[in-house]
């Protein structure tokens, strides 16, 4: 009986052993104590886009089953009370607390792109790479992750459609024959300036102009301050200061302008991120901006007045104004025009960048009620009479605001922008 036993208990201790060496071979499963997160800037996310650090965007990671889980790149959702916070009184701050708008993605033209992903590693910390799609680009990626922090790489980041990929330098060829033996600048040469409406700009009682040709001849009064500080034309500053914009095979949009902030203007580079486009089928671009200057610059205005409804303002912008900046402002872009006739340049490398009324109506319908208030043109008028280059524009600027909300309301066609030549 004895020996029995002392098999029995050999026998069990013999299989604790296999069990016990079975279980130190077991293989680790990588990411398996990974917890699934959201990395942001302020949790831990290192991003960046062909080389370049890459802010206000997120990363969700999630982990599926064994080695594989899923990163989905997106924008980061921007608190609306942060951006009208300094403008506004905290009661009229109030109806757009918590109010979270979203913001373009990684990569150009998806709000948000999921990749499945292959970890590598042991339970904590792991590696992952690969190549990925999208409608628009294609890219590599690689990405290191330990649970505490996520350091994501785009690499090789390339548009399908690199049709448009181009440097275009805006036009310096806009002077012509003042027809006195003088030579005066042509704003149709720089600016493409379209704007059908059954009422005009009204410039003094009893007289309007259509609202392009009031346009034109703004552009071509000394607003602005040339280098010296002497009083400009806008339309003979802008190739002065604007020297060229650059459409990367990457999608990314960047300028080359004058520092007008420094001595001798400088030219100075912006930085690649700020902004980004794609080409859609149709012939026309996407181009992806940081929401935050845009939705700043129209809330400071309607703050002006006291008496506004900034909640519509602010749900006007929800409604017309976001969904653009997220899935891309249409630009439209085309051979130049030189004058009010419409004619085309004859030049293939002569191109108009512009925006049209499907996507200036919707803005010009939010923000032209503002002119309606009087406190608002008051501010307008005040400004421009106290500035000694704008001074003499101010006699003119009550008729001509208080004109705009029928304008807009009669406009059929718009099309602004910038002429252009493809280098």
């Amino acid at each position: 009986m004895k020996k029995n036993i002392y098999c029995l208990l050999a026998a069990l201790f013999t299989m604790c052993l296999f069990t016990a060496c079975s279980d130190d071979d077991d293989p680790v499963v990588p990411g398996s104590k990974l917890e699934d997160k959201v990395y942001t800037d302020e949790a831990g996310l290192n991003l960046s886009v062909n080389g370049i650090p890459t802010l206000g965007k997120t990363i969700d990671f999630k982990h599926i089953d064994g080695d594989k889980a899923t990163v989905t790149l997106a924008g980061e959702r921007l608190n609306v009370s942060s951006i009208i916070g300094g403008i506004m009184s905290k009661a009229d701050n109030q109806p757009a607390a918590g109010i979270m708008i979203p913001t373009p993605g990684v990569i150009p033209g998806s709000a948000s792109v999921e990749i499945p992903v292959t970890l590598q590693g042991d339970s904590k910390k792991c590696t992952f790479e690969g190549s990925h799609d999208t409608e628009y680009a294609t890219f590599d990626y690689t990405g290191v992750i330990d649970g505490e922090a996520l350091s994501f790489e785009v690499k090789n980041l390339k548009l399908k459609n690199t049709s448009m990929a181009a440097t275009f330098a805006t036009n310096t060829n806009f002077m012509e024959d003042d027809g006195w033996g003088g030579q005066q600048p042509n704003a149709y040469r720089v600016f493409r300036l379209i704007w059908e409406s059954e009422k005009g700009l009204e410039v003094m009682p009893g007289v309007a102009f259509p609202p392009a040709t009031v346009i034109g001849l703004m552009t071509a009064m000394p607003m602005i301050k040339d280098e010296e500080g002497n009083p400009a034309q806008m339309v003979t500053m802008l190739s002065k200061v604007l020297k060229n914009i650059k459409l990367g095979e990457d999608g990314s949009v960047t300028a080359t302008y004058a520092d007008t902030k420094k001595p001798g203007w400088p030219e100075t580079t912006s930085p690649t991120g700020f902004a980004q486009y794609v080409v859609k089928a149709d012939g026309t671009i996407l181009l992806f901006v940081n929401p935050q200057a845009i939705m700043a610059s129209v809330i400071a205005k309607a703050s002006k007045s006291r008496a506004f409804d900034i909640n519509a303002v602010v749900e006007g912008l929800m409604t017309d104004v976001v969904p653009m900046l997220v899935n891309g402002i249409p630009v439209s872009y085309g051979r130049a025009i030189f004058d009010q006739e419409g004619n085309e340049s004859e030049s293939a490398s002569d191109i108009s960048f512009y925006i049209d009324e499907n996507v200036l109506l919707p803005i010009l319908n939010i923000v032209s009620p503002l002119l309606e208030d009087e406190e608002v043109v008051n501010a307008i008028v005040e400004a421009a009479a106290s500035d000694p280059d704008m001074g003499y524009m101010a006699e003119m600027l009550p008729g001509i605001l208080a004109s705009v909300p029928g304008v807009v309301e009669t406009t059929t066609k718009i099309q602004l922008g910038i002429n252009c030549v493809r280098e």
